[in-house]
């Protein structure tokens, strides 16, 4: 899956979109942390309300971590499947 990109004056690129992260991915990274959503806002320098919005259902408008947030709670996450200790 990838995205279009268009720079005025410039040819379209197509760039690779990042897979979102599911209210179950982002669950099984706060309990094999011991985190609780307060705890990874603070982490991710976000709002807590952010984090909140990321456990409601995509269909009751629920939104996806982004960016930076989304790249590093990705990150965290294979460290911890992969067995290690994910660093914060």
């Amino acid at each position: 899956m990838s995205r279009v990109v268009a720079k005025k004056n410039q040819r379209k690129i197509s760039a690779p979109c990042e897979v979102v992260m599911t209210p179950e991915e982002i669950q099984e990274l706060l309990s094999a942390k011991d985190w609780s959503q307060a705890e990874l806002s603070r982490q991710l320098g976000v709002s807590e309300a952010a984090v909140s919005r990321w456990f409601t259902d995509p269909d009751s408008g629920g939104r996806n971590p982004g960016g930076p947030a989304r790249r590093l709670m990705r990150q965290w996450l294979e460290e911890v499947r992969k067995g290690g200790k994910a660093v914060a």
